[in-house]
């Protein structure tokens, strides 16, 4: 089922087509939901209970939870328990990008940093969308901070919202979210969005004053932390940085 000499997938193969229709007896994905900021409790305890089911087969079980900074504190103490107290033949994977997750938790995990140089980023991309990313984004897009999995994101937020992202720069791409409400609306993408914020800020601050940088990055981080109002921050954001 899988060529290792070309480092590819037999997509024809019966547990990748389980996989990839959500049916497969060995394998449980956890994401944070579109609606959700979170990943709940709810979640956790659904794989738990299938997890306590007898196989159909005694292959090991994988449950891969992406985006794991979005654990809430409650989700993580049924998680826990879980690991603490583990079946046989059941692994757990977890993907998380910058954001720190609790010590409890990651201390019960073998941790691997996995980095990309900026030429391994580009060929990524390049795979996934199956055509050079320069020929289809703006350069504005294609740097150090974003992973390829979240410029592909982008490009199909784009695609699905008409915006052409080959000929729009952050500043614009910004002001789009911000008058349509996208990131309210798309729970989702949101961290992404933020992201972008972040390094039209950094790349701002390097030309005029790091001081502009510091106070919105101390902002973005209340807002996260403390489930803020955003309005007055993208207000200010206007003001100062995208008409300022």
């Amino acid at each position: 089922p899988y060529d290792i000499n070309h480092f590819k997938i037999d997509k024809k193969n019966r547990s990748f087509k389980l996989i990839n229709n959500g049916s497969s007896p060995n394998f449980f994905l956890i994401d944070i939901q579109a609606d959700k900021k979170n990943i709940n409790i709810d979640q956790i305890r659904n794989i738990i209970q299938d997890l306590n089911k007898s196989s159909l087969n005694n292959k090991p079980k994988f449950v891969l939870i992406d985006n794991s900074e979005y654990l809430n504190k409650n989700s993580i103490n049924v998680l826990l328990k879980e690991i603490e107290e583990p079946n046989d033949n059941i692994y757990f994977i977890l993907i998380q990008n910058q954001k720190t997750l609790l010590s409890t938790l990651t201390s019960r995990f073998i941790k691997f940093n996995i980095n990309l140089s900026n030429k391994e980023s580009i060929f990524v991309i390049n795979k996934l969308i199956n055509q050079d990313i320069h020929d289809s984004v703006n350069g504005d897009f294609i740097n150090y901070y974003f992973s390829p999995g979240n410029i592909y994101r982008m490009i199909d937020f784009c695609d699905e919202n008409n915006i052409d992202i080959k000929n729009i720069g952050l500043k614009d791409f910004i002001n789009i979210l911000i008058q349509n409400n996208h990131i309210k609306k798309q729970k989702d993408l949101r961290y992404i969005f933020y992201e972008i914020i972040e390094y039209l800020l950094k790349k701002k601050s390097i030309l005029f004053n790091m001081d502009y940088y510091n106070y919105f990055v101390k902002k973005i981080e209340k807002i996260n932390k403390f489930n803020l109002d955003e309005e007055s921050f993208f207000i200010e954001l206007n003001d100062k940085i995208l008409n300022g």
